[in-house]
């Protein structure tokens, strides 16, 4: 694996946020719009997805500051 360097692991950082954005925002419209096709399960899924996003990110910005790239 090749090492990356700071600005790709920035641009992979946005680019998992601009992910769980989009996940949470799923989300948020469906439990809006009351959709009885989605269990809570579907809910908690998505729920899961953002927080795996999250500490990939956290990863990857823990990696920039430490200068492990």
């Amino acid at each position: 694996m090749t090492r990356k360097t700071s600005d790709e692991l920035r641009d992979q950082s946005r680019t998992l946020d601009d992910i769980a954005i989009s996940f949470r925002m799923l989300a948020d419209e469906l439990e809006k719009r009351n959709v009885d096709v989605l269990y809570a399960d579907g809910l908690e899924d998505i729920s899961r997805s953002v927080n795996t996003l999250m500490q990939a990110r956290s990863k990857i910005e823990k990696a920039i500051r430490e200068g492990a790239y």
